[in-house]
């Protein structure tokens, strides 16, 4: 019995020294043309020093801490990309752990660190804006935690370091006292002499009181389902109600200011969806300029989204903006590089930005009241397509849940904005025969043979055409007994031959080889993308 308790005593304080550990400072972006100066900081909130051996960072990038690694408690632990580009940069501060595998991404990352058990001691993604704070991306700040108790996954948890090159080793610059708080509003969006419910609650740390002032009067808010709330009555219509929710913690006193606007009606939910997501082209730092997000009313009366907005942007500021029953609007990134590509199509004047690889896409009315939620991926369950290779996401039906990977699949190349969508869910898949002959000279004619898989396969077309010469477009006949889709190109000369195939399935059209970055050579329109999206042979002059 003893030894159990001791067992159970050893168990209770490993756990106690994992919880003890966080991750509390991130330099993901240094300025300047080199990221060797990265580097993630550790903090131990207790008072007893951890072994660090055998813990590791998986995710994001890749080290495993050395024996003797250790942190002390209350003290700091640095792992660096580079140690050498650190203490040129910090040469006062003590040596740092590392070099790690890879690189943090600018734009965002996921970062796991795991004790030496495996167990998961700390798991976030960073983006470098919406929620987050942008400036730690090369503006020359680091990303710091604003309190240890704080929940790392919380984009509110963190903030941009107050001087550039952060605070490896020190207490963090962006170091607040008190609860992280967090306020709610029930309903959102009030109506015109409606009683609401408004409320706060600490996400991290402790309340002891809160009230709620309006005007000259101050309500005593009650304890409800973890939130202390009060009841308020809404004014006129499209008047701005503003109050105060002041609290109490052991730490001192906040005041958060507050404010909504009384509805005369409302939209109704779902009414207006997110309907196609263009989140990555795929053409490297030109991304953003293409990003778009199409929205589609599939109910059956006109809906106006006048000062509505998509993850906190403004879709139309004061103005009326109403989207017709089976309609679509498209929010752009830059709405004049999607005017000269995709022609006249419904564009929003607004400045949209998608963050990372993945994320939520939110339509509000102005008091942040949801009318349709949607998710985008890049990795499985999502289509991988749709992640840098020139497709976008399509919802595979009107009535599907944008929140589900399996409501999305591909659409055809550069998406259809505007217009019906196109995807289909599965994407086919090609694998290539060997041409015949091999090494074809330009006095022969050359026979291509393709396995095209997926189910529903209409037709098969090969593109093909030397440099600098027109393109030809013929259909490939499909052999049953060899199950490839085959077609034998006449003469064409000596030169670089570019092929690439034109996919017809359920009525959709995809286009192989999909296009890399390294293919890319970046285009004045997206459009213009098409002349580098082929295979190449090279032809000799004769036999």
């Amino acid at each position: 019995m003893k030894n159990a308790f001791l067992f159970l005593s050893f168990l209770l304080l490993t756990f106690s020294a994992r919880a003890d550990i966080v991750v509390n400072e991130v330099n993901y972006n240094p300025p300047g043309s080199s990221d060797l100066e990265e580097f993630i900081e550790l903090y131990n909130t207790g008072d007893e020093t951890v072994s660090l051996a055998g813990w590791e960072f998986d995710k994001g990038v890749d080290f495993v801490f050395p024996e003797g690694a250790k942190i002390v408690g209350k003290g700091y632990a640095v792992v660096a990309r580079d140690p050498a580009a650190f203490k040129r940069t910090y040469p006062s501060l003590p040596e740092p752990f590392g070099p790690w595998e890879g690189k943090l991404k600018n734009s965002g990352e996921t970062i796991r660190l795991r004790s030496a058990s495996s167990a998961v001691i700390s798991l976030f993604s960073y983006l470098d804006g919406g929620m987050w704070p942008s400036e730690p991306d090369g503006d020359g700040p680091t990303l710091e935690l604003k309190n240890p108790i704080y929940p790392p996954a919380d984009p509110r948890s963190w903030d941009a370091s107050g001087k550039k090159g952060g605070s490896p080793f020190k207490e963090n610059t962006a170091f607040v006292e008190g609860p992280l708080l967090e306020t709610r509003r029930d309903p959102v969006s009030p109506l015109a002499h409606q009683q609401f419910l408004v409320g706060v609650r600490a996400v991290a740390g402790e309340i002891t009181s809160a009230t709620v002032t309006v005007g000259s009067e101050t309500l005593t808010t009650t304890l409800k389902d973890g939130w202390r709330v009060a009841a308020i009555t809404a004014g006129e219509a499209d008047t701005l109600l503003t109050y105060n929710i002041n609290v109490t913690s052991p730490e001192g006193n906040d005041k958060i200011k507050c404010a909504c606007y009384v509805m005369d009606k409302l939209i109704p939910q779902n009414s207006v969806i997110v309907n196609e997501v263009m989140f990555d082209s795929g053409l490297a730092a030109y991304d953003d300029d293409y990003q778009y997000v199409e929205l589609y009313n599939r109910s059956s009366e006109p809906v106006d989204l006048k000062d509505c907005l998509i993850n906190g942007i403004e879709l139309s500021s004061g103005k009326s903006l109403v989207i017709e029953p089976g309609a679509y609007l498209v929010a752009p990134s830059k709405k004049a590089v999607l005017a000269e590509i995709y022609g006249d199509i419904p564009l929003i004047s607004c400045k949209l930005k998608l963050y990372g690889e993945s994320g939520d896409i939110l339509l509000t009315d102005r008091n942040g009241a949801v009318i349709d939620a949607a998710k985008f991926g890049s990795e499985k369950p999502w289509p991988s397509l749709a992640a840098g290779a020139g497709y976008s996401l399509e919802l595979l039906d009107p009535a599907c849940d944008g929140t589900l990977p399996e409501s999305w699949g591909v659409s055809k190349l550069y998406g259809s904005p505007g217009k019906p969508n196109t995807a289909t869910g599965e994407v086919p898949a090609v694998s290539v025969a060997p041409y015949v002959p091999v090494d074809p000279y330009g006095d022969q004619p050359i026979e291509f043979a393709f396995a095209v898989l997926g189910n529903n396969i209409q037709e098969v077309t090969l593109n093909y055409g030397m440099d600098n010469a027109s393109i030809h477009s013929q259909l490939m006949d499909f052999d049953a007994e060899s199950g490839l889709y085959k077609l034998t190109i006449p003469v064409q000369g000596s030169g670089t031959l570019r092929y690439r195939l034109i996919i017809r399935k359920d009525g959709a059209f995809y286009y192989w080889p999909v296009a890399t970055e390294e293919e890319i050579v970046p285009p004045a329109t997206m459009t213009s993308r098409l002349s580098y999206e082929s295979h190449t042979i090279t032809v000799e002059p004769t036999t």
